[in-house]
């Protein structure tokens, strides 16, 4: 009887934690959802496989919910503002309908109502291939896209979530959410996220991709001087705002206006061809050589 006594409690006690989680759960998707606009100075960090390398950014975010908008939901500008010399000054903007791209000494861009299809999010397999507004590689750090992700997490049965409170000096200082997500039986990749205690907005977050494996590779964004509440003026996401801001790359990068005699003094892509020389196969020109055109 003592046995079976324990066993109930025992089981009492989980069912206890587990709702006491989801309840935490669902506050934090609730906050992320109520965010209205958004800014931050983010860190990321990605920790390359084998190598153990690190790759560093530093980005301005900034991110404003727009309800009307079918297509994403919001509009939002990301700039790196430090790293490889490369990627420095590389920029996303997003906003009802017309995404710019500007990375690699290139310039996307892409307009709803020219062509829709780019926008629209597919299924592939056991994943949702999502639209290029929303691909790129620091969107789902967003707080819209962050509550999407964690919204699709609870709704999986093969994913594990686990959320505690994290105290300083006998008060809460913070929340973690654990998830570890698997594909038949196997782990996929471990998310901690971290939440301020008080605001519930998001300090923290660290992918582990393969956890366990030897290609096995860590991702990690620290958001720093949060802001919210914020009132952007009306042209802070729109093509005017990169007109008026980043004209020469307005003017030589894009479609219609490149022209490779605007590209003088600007650092060479990276590149790698034949040759017609005996004994050398490839010339090979890499971002860190600094060579200019």
């Amino acid at each position: 009887n003592n046995a079976m006594k324990v066993v109930a409690l025992l089981c009492f006690l989980s069912a206890s934690v587990l709702v006491h989680g989801q309840i935490s759960l669902d506050s934090i998707i609730r906050k992320l959802d109520d965010i209205s606009s958004f800014k931050s100075r983010v860190s990321y960090s990605i920790t390359q496989p084998l190598t153990d390398g690190v790759v560093d950014y530093t980005l301005d975010m900034a991110y404003r919910k727009t309800p009307s908008d079918t297509l994403g939901g919001a509009s939002y500008y990301i700039e790196i503002i430090d790293g490889h010399p490369a990627v420095k000054g590389d920029f996303y903007c997003y906003c009802g309908g017309d995404y710019f791209n500007f990375a690699n000494q290139r310039l996307r861009e892409y307009h709803a109502s020219e062509n829709v299809a780019p926008f629209i999010s597919r299924q592939s397999d056991d994943y949702i291939i999502p639209g290029v507004h929303l691909s790129g590689l620091f969107v789902g750090e967003l707080p819209g896209e962050m509550k999407k992700e964690l919204c699709r997490f609870r709704d999986n049965p093969n994913v594990r979530i686990s959320v505690t409170t994290d105290s300083a000096y006998g008060e809460a200082s913070s929340i973690t959410v654990f998830v570890e997500e698997q594909r038949r039986d196997l782990p996929l990749r471990e998310i901690t996220y971290k939440f301020d205690a008080k605001s519930l907005l998001p300090t923290y977050k660290e992918v582990v991709n393969s956890p366990g494996h030897m290609a096995s590779q860590t991702v990690t964004t620290r958001y720093e001087e949060t802001q919210t509440g914020l009132d952007f003026p009306d042209d802070y996401f729109s093509e005017k705002r990169l007109l008026r801001e980043k004209p020469e790359i307005m003017a030589s990068f894009r479609k219609g206006s490149f022209r490779a005699e605007q590209l003088k003094g600007r650092p060479a892509p990276d590149f790698s061809l034949p040759t017609l020389s005996e004994g050398v196969q490839r010339f090979t020109l890499t971002p860190s050589q600094e060579m200019k055109l």
